[in-house]
């Protein structure tokens, strides 16, 4: 069987919820270190805590009845009261001039930690998510910052079609309440390390997250590239390269990078060893179009191109953030390119419980996986390194920018303007 297949072979018995925390994620660790076993491939686990929680329902009441919603993550059960108030955006937050004090607030989009503080302060009851139109129940999870400083305002999610229904009741008095429980849980990154011939020592990380969201089967986010980077880490450890590389399946991604996060903390004095990162995050879909993105200069923007026209491949590759597991070492100065495929039915539902294994395929994980797989031995199997270690600075400023509005910091000295 070749990569390919037994990639996507992974992917698919794994495409069940596997939210950290969970008996899922608990089921997806033990096939991918059955994989590993099964191929002799040594692996280690690192652990981390974090705040996750139990899944619980929500409702909404209003004057001419009831509706099903969901509550948002990492929140204690609530039952609240109070005027309904459409903000349309909560990105407006910091213009609303109007009092918001015991509202509960309909909007669609999402909340910088900053402005969740304000609405805190402010004194709101509650607020409520809109789900885009065609999808079911999106999913949000109260960020870890705001759960340690006990800062939880009562929330939930609706389906676009019952936003619809409720806006009707705007400036009426209706009620939201959910049971979801906070508890502590262990999060684990899995990680196989592949010695040089030359070097043993790694200068390469390869990596994917293997968690999904609360209640997906997370084929395409992220089953594909948790597949893809194990399928790697076989090759590499069966076929070692000059260079050695470090290839780590990621929990906690959903939950606000968390794996990556802890990585970074946990192994600061090596980190000056890594020269560049390759992040491979949704993949699967069987109609699609294929992306790059390359927290980096323009060398390792142009080798992205010519590999990429080297196998004949159709990739959109531009320079810019990617959210998802590089941004934490894009922050220690760590370069990456990113490597995805967008654009089909199970990508389009990603993060909700129609990201499923049925709409990927064979095509799906080939592109990415052997796209991968080219940069890793170009660069791995090089003389002298071919690119450099730096990011520019444009794009250092939008990495910074990124993580002040999630709360999180990192090292001080490179968050200094």
């Amino acid at each position: 069987m070749n990569m390919t297949n037994e990639a996507l072979s992974l992917l698919k018995r794994i495409a069940y919820p596997r939210m950290i925390g969970s008996e899922g994620i608990e089921r997806a660790k033990k096939e991918i270190t059955d994989f590993y076993d099964k191929n002799k491939i040594p692996f280690v686990t690192e652990s981390f805590e974090c705040y996750g929680y139990d899944d619980g329902n929500a409702e909404i009441y209003t004057s001419s009845g009831s509706f099903r919603a969901r509550p948002v993550g990492n929140q204690n059960p609530f039952d609240v009261e109070g005027e309904l108030l459409f903000i349309d955006n909560y990105k407006n937050i910091k213009n609303i001039d109007f009092n918001l004090k015991d509202k509960i607030l309909l909007a669609t989009g999402g909340m910088e930690v900053k402005d969740f503080r304000i609405l805190n302060d402010i004194g709101v009851k509650g607020y409520i998510i809109i789900s885009p139109p065609q999808k079911d129940y999106i999913t949000s999870t109260t960020r870890q910052v705001l759960v340690k400083d006990n800062i939880m305002i009562p929330s939930v999610i609706v389906k676009h079609k019952d936003a619809m229904r409720l806006l009707k009741h705007n400036g009426k008095s209706i009620r939201i309440s959910g049971n979801n429980r906070i508890k502590k849980v262990r999060g684990e990154n899995i990680i196989v390390i592949s010695e040089g011939t030359h070097k043993k020592e790694p200068e390469i990380l390869v990596f994917g997250h293997y968690d999904s969201v609360y209640k997906s089967p997370g084929a395409t986010d992220n089953g594909g590239g948790t597949a893809i980077v194990a399928e790697l880490a076989k090759q590499f450890v069966r076929h070692p390269a000059k260079r050695g590389i470090r290839f780590i399946l990621f929990s906690g991604e959903e939950f606000g990078l968390l794996g990556s996060k802890n990585y970074v903390k946990s192994h600061e004095a090596e980190l000056k060893t890594y020269k560049i990162t390759i992040n491979i995050d949704v993949a699967g879909d069987i109609f699609g179009t294929n992306m790059c993105r390359v927290i980096g200069g323009d060398d390792i923007f142009y080798l992205s191109k010519l590999l990429s026209s080297n196998l004949g491949y159709i990739i959109d590759i531009t320079k810019d953030i990617y959210s998802s597991d590089s941004m934490p070492f894009a922050l220690e100065g760590i370069p990456s390119i990113n490597i995805a495929r967008w654009g089909g039915k199970s990508s389009f539902n990603a993060h909700t419980i129609n990201d499923k294994a049925r709409w990927v395929g064979k095509n799906g994980i080939e592109i990415p996986l052997r796209f991968a797989y080219k940069i890793i031995d170009f660069i791995s199997n090089s003389p002298l390194f071919p690119t450099e270690r730096t990011i520019p600075e444009d794009l250092i400023k939008k990495v910074k920018t990124y993580f002040k509005k999630s709360g999180y910091i990192g090292k001080e000295k490179i968050l200094e303007d």
